[in-house]
């Protein structure tokens, strides 16, 4: 199966891989290996998928365009990551890095393909979404929201730990 893709670094990845754990909690290792193993841990971002390179390979000819992509390639390629996204079709879901570029939108423009989203593909559950827009961003938590939470639940579900905070004022008289 061959396909035209930008490899990132597994370090580009990263801060987008602990937002999707702060996400899932304790569902993130199940949807992230399920991802390594298919793609064997490496991040990418798909720009021509296999169907569409066989097709091109087919009306373009081998050597006509694999020595095209060369233009495309030879250089530094402007690619913004954007935010965390996840898609969902039945009961697939899928979370990702939304991906702006207008380089990539140029590689698909004139090769004759349709616009795409672009995504790095962080993991899924239990198998990954295709055939719908991947564009929808994820809400953040919030670190201190989350930190605030686990305390209360800890605190038998009272606030009574802010008592301990040093600086706090829990005078709610004034």
């Amino acid at each position: 199966m061959n396909f035209v893709a930008v490899k990132l670094s597994n370090e580009t990845v990263a801060p987008f891989l602990k937002q999707l754990e702060d996400v899932l909690d304790e569902k993130y290792e199940t949807y992230v290996d399920n991802h390594r193993k298919k793609s064997l841990s490496n991040y990418y971002i798909n720009v021509i998928n296999s169907t569409e390179y066989s097709h091109l390979l087919e009306n373009k000819g081998m050597d006509k365009f694999i020595n095209s992509l060369d233009e495309f390639f030879d250089k530094t390629l402007d690619v913004t990551l954007l935010s965390l996204g996840k898609a969902q079709k039945q009961n697939n879901q899928e979370y990702f890095i939304i991906v702006k570029s207008d380089d990539l939108k140029q590689i698909r423009l004139y090769y004759g393909l349709p616009e795409k989203d672009f995504t790095v593909t962080l993991g899924f559950y239990p198998s990954e979404v295709h055939g719908v827009r991947k564009n929808i961003v994820v809400p953040i938590k919030d670190p201190f929201l989350k930190l605030l939470r686990q305390n209360y639940y800890n605190a038998d579900n009272t606030f009574d730990f802010l008592k301990e905070l040093e600086f706090f004022d829990y005078d709610l008289e004034n």
